[in-house]
């Protein structure tokens, strides 16, 4: 692991958990904050991920905003509406605000893959629309999720980037500048603590 992941400020008074700091956190939603579910339409299926809220509670240490850019293509391909997308997002505001974490905006993509949009990751209008509304510098963020599209996703806003695989000792080939099993063992990663920490 880097010493010091690039663009990431320096936070001399920052004692409580990372040496380091960025501007936002972009995180992908499904197996990342919460189980993946294919094509997720009901909140009552809305499970969260082991040690996601441990894992945002740490990363709201290493950045001022956490937000969710999620690819949520079920609504393109007729598989849910808007409203189900909109239902399963409040579900985890709400399981999230229960344990004391605040996620500052979720953005998500509603396009089928063919539909040739701007916002679908890896392309970078949600991170865009994030950097505009919280006036913040792009390549001061970090990306985490659990997919390539979204490692892609952050070397084209040239901002660092983390794996969430269950089995990070396989994905020796990604791009990803660290891979973490969950966002614990992320934020940990990103605090410079080590996984073990």
């Amino acid at each position: 692991m880097p010493n010091q992941l690039p663009r990431a400020r320096f936070r001399p008074d920052q004692t409580s958990f990372s040496k380091v700091t960025f501007d936002a956190v972009l995180l992908d939603r499904d197996g990342t904050i919460i189980r993946h579910v294919p094509y997720l339409s009901d909140p009552a299926q809305v499970e969260l991920e082991d040690h996601a809220v441990e894992g945002l509670k740490a990363l709201a240490n290493v950045a001022d905003y956490l937000i969710v850019c999620s690819n949520q293509s079920a609504v393109g391909r007729g598989f849910c509406s808007i409203t189900d997308v909109e239902a399963v997002n409040f579900k985890i505001v709400e399981l999230l605000a229960f344990a004391g974490v605040t996620l500052d905006k979720i953005y998500y993509c509603p396009h089928h893959p063919n539909d040739g949009c701007e916002c679908r990751k890896p392309k970078t209008k949600m991170a865009h629309w994030a950097a505009e509304l919280f006036s913040f510098d792009l390549t001061s963020t970090v990306v985490i999720g659990d997919s390539e599209s979204d490692v892609v996703f952050g070397k084209n806003i040239r901002a660092a980037s983390v794996l969430i695989s269950k089995e990070p000792e396989n994905n020796l080939s990604t791009r990803a500048d660290l891979v973490a099993s969950d966002l614990l063992q992320a934020a940990r990663l990103l605090g410079d603590l080590g996984p073990n920490a």
